[in-house]
């Protein structure tokens, strides 16, 4: 008996909460608008209502829907045969009145359709004489996330870097009208906290938007006459995938090592120059360790090519030899101590004084260098960081 009694309370407060929540929430009539055809039926109605079926015939049809996350935006269609009668979009929680059952036929079909930012849609439907009162749609997380939106210019080329938690789909498109290209990254939701404001190199603006399942990334270009190669590839260490899209002139010629090389060369520069030593001081105090060591472990041809020839440069000012902070010496004629090197590039004495000399040179010189030593860090942050050590570099001289 204590067993029947506790249930019943526990009904009773469902039925309370359900009631509670129903008229808390917003209230959508989708009824079509013309009525259902006269049929025999509703002579039986007429007949049965009398010995007690009113309510089955005549009774409120209406059913709560819920979902998660909370404010999904719901889609609501009511169809008569292949006809559709009525449609609304509303945000979850709705209750959504339909037709009683005389005013409906059996043709008549009620269809959800469920869809949040970062989450797979889900769609259900019933004929409207199979309505539930009640409905809570969980929706899942998409199966891939945007995890990194970066940009760089070196050599003539700026490069659009994506990094995703899955290997992506990919569509991309490009108007013919229009200076730039569309990418289409299939089943994935943005997870950046904040989209970065790229405007430089060959890109003169860029838009990320989540449709549905699929997020675009929009990039407009200074010119139509700019083309777009683009690769793929896994990044091992960081177990992500690595979309790069390079930029390039119509017709351009891809720098070479021997072409950097020559281009270094031209810059003068000493070692061990004072206001040098200053700049180079204050830039490795504003730079992330992590993010140069993995610019060096793995950065794209071009970036290579500027941050190898850089090292072997200033190994040539003093007999192939190159020092760290701490006093080891390398020398770059050995591959393995070349290599030791790069790795540790960040606190070989003279190098970030260098890439400053060649940075110099360049029309956007914070550019060049968080190109060269950070690419994926933010835009704004490293150019506080170059405008900082630039000023120490100035005030010296």
């Amino acid at each position: 008996m204590n067993f029947l009694i506790r249930l019943a309370l526990v009904f009773v407060c469902l039925v309370g909460i359900s009631a509670e929540v129903r008229a808390q929430v917003a209230t959508i009539d989708l009824y079509p608008p013309e009525q259902v055809m006269w049929t025999p039926r509703n002579v039986i109605a007429g007949v049965t209502s009398v010995f007690g079926l009113y309510n089955h015939w005549y009774g409120e049809t209406s059913i709560l829907v819920e979902t998660v996350p909370a404010d999904a935006e719901v889609s609501l269609y009511y169809l008569r045969g292949n006809f559709q009668k009525r449609f609304e979009r509303v945000e979850a929680p709705v209750l959504v009145q339909l037709p009683s059952r005389i005013d409906s036929s059996s043709l008549d079909t009620f269809r959800i359709r469920v869809s949040a930012p970062g989450y797979l849609v889900q769609e259900r439907r019933w004929k409207v004489h199979r309505v539930p009162s009640e409905m809570l749609v969980e929706l899942a997380p998409l199966p891939n996330a945007l995890t990194f939106l970066g940009q760089t210019h070196i050599g003539n080329r700026t490069t659009l870097t994506l990094r995703t938690s899955e290997e992506p789909q990919v569509r991309m498109s490009r108007g013919a009208k229009r200076n730039g290209f569309t990418i289409a990254l299939i089943e994935t939701a943005n997870t950046l906290e904040n989209v970065p404001d790229i405007k430089s190199g060959f890109i003169d603006g860029l838009e990320v938007q989540q449709l549905g399942e699929d997020l675009v990334v929009r990039v407009a270009t200074t010119s139509s006459t700019v083309e777009v190669r683009s690769r793929s590839s896994r990044d091992p260490i960081r177990k992500d995938h690595v979309l790069t899209f390079d930029l390039v002139p119509k017709g351009a010629r891809l720098l070479t090592s021997a072409d950097i090389s020559r281009e270094l060369s031209a810059v003068r520069f000493a070692a061990g120059e004072r206001c040098g030593a200053r700049f180079e001081a204050a830039l490795r105090k504003r730079l992330d360790p992590r993010r140069v060591a993995r610019s060096f472990r793995g950065s794209g041809a071009i970036t290579g090519f500027y941050q190898k020839e850089a090292m072997r440069k200033l190994g040539r000012l003093d007999r192939g030899r190159v020092y760290s902070m701490s006093g080891e010496v390398f020398r770059i004629g050995s591959p393995v101590e070349f290599e030791m090197a790069m790795q540790s590039a960040l606190n070989i004495r003279d190098y970030l004084a260098l890439l400053g000399s060649v940075a110099r040179t360049r029309d956007d010189p914070a550019t060049f260098l968080r190109s060269t030593l950070s690419p994926d860090a933010p835009q704004d942050d490293f150019a506080e960081s170059y405008r900082e050590a630039d000023g120490a570099y100035r005030d010296c001289r």
